[in-house]
């Protein structure tokens, strides 16, 4: 499995400007995501993830900006491309699974009109037959039954059928990295776990590269190889997916699987991270989770802590792995 570098994001910084000034929600954020293997990017809500692949894919709204780094997609950086070259990349070689997806189908399209679309939009050298062949292809891989739901409206469809069918419109391209934001919210339990282990086939069908973005830890468990932990816009720990659930470095990533509730085991045993996330607008000085973290020095207080390799394996930002720490 190779491990080369397929996306990089370096140093990226995504402002809103917004009434109250300048709302930095991704701030120095570095990460990449190795060819061939399932990456996750875990936090809680309005932590960032979303404005980091919008930044990725493009789609940041009007009122967000880029403001430092750099995104490289096989050593090319997508900040410096025109929009005919960016076109090529997005959805031919990098496609999206936005969250919430199943509402973004067209209602008075049928979804075998979504796949033609999708194909004339970017490639035109392909028969509406061909299209249809390969969706119909697509559409058996990801369990729907081709010939119903080709000729079905998005209406006649329930949630779960419309994210798989999202999921493969995704795929009609032949994309070598697929960005799926919170590909499970809005479904059932049942639902969810059924489309995490079709993603997981998909993976070893395809090996495919996937980067999927969550707040919810049992799915980058469940399906990533290695994982980015991101807390008030900043990435805090990066690992690969035992370790990081078996032996955690950051003491939020910590507080993150505490606070998990299981359906064995004492409840009691569980614990809320205490306090709240700090305001984007107005972060802490020094680590932004010193005001809730049980570890906290006066350095933590003072000075942003950079990164730190623990085991060759784990990054971390946080001064308990500093030297002078860790002896």
């Amino acid at each position: 499995m190779s491990k080369s570098s397929l996306l990089e994001v370096k140093e990226l910084v995504v402002e809103y400007a917004v009434r109250e000034g300048r709302l930095r929600v991704v701030d120095r954020a570095s990460l990449e995501v190795p060819e061939g293997i399932i990456m996750g990017l875990v936090g809680e809500s309005g932590c960032g993830k979303s404005s980091l692949i919008d930044a990725i894919m493009g789609t940041l709204p009007p009122n967000g900006y880029i403001t430092q780094g750099q995104i490289l997609f096989k050593g090319k950086d997508l900040l410096k491309m025109s929009k005919n070259e960016l076109r090529k990349i997005r959805w031919e070689k990098i496609a999206m699974v936005f969250q919430a997806a199943q509402n973004s189908l067209n209602p008075v399209l049928k979804i075998s009109e979504h796949f033609i679309e999708t194909v004339k939009a970017h490639n035109g050298n392909l028969s509406n037959k061909d299209v249809l062949r390969k969706a119909s292809e697509l559409l058996e891989m990801v369990k729907l039954e081709p010939q119903t739901v080709l000729n079905s409206y998005p209406h006649e469809l329930s949630g779960g059928m419309k994210q798989r069918v999202i999921i493969a419109l995704s795929l009609i391209l032949d994309p070598e990295l697929l960005i799926l934001d919170e590909p499970t919210s809005a479904l059932d339990t049942f639902t969810q776990s059924a489309i995490l282990d079709m993603l997981k086939e998909i993976y070893r069908n395809k090996r495919i590269s996937m980067f999927i973005v969550t707040h919810d830890l049992p799915i980058v468990a469940k399906i990533a190889h290695k994982s980015a932990v991101m807390y008030a816009g900043k990435i805090v720990e990066i690992a690969d997916v035992r370790t990081l659930f078996y032996n955690p470095s950051h003491p939020y990533t910590k507080a993150l699987i505490e606070a998990i509730p299981s359906i064995v085991g004492d409840l009691s045993n569980r614990k809320p991270i205490p306090g709240n996330p700090p305001s984007l607008l107005n972060p802490p000085s020094g680590c932004r989770f010193h005001p809730r973290c049980p570890y906290v020095m006066e350095i933590c207080k003072e000075k942003e802590p950079p990164f730190f390799e623990v085991d060759d394996k784990d990054k971390v930002a946080c001064w308990l792995y500093s030297k002078e720490n860790r002896g």
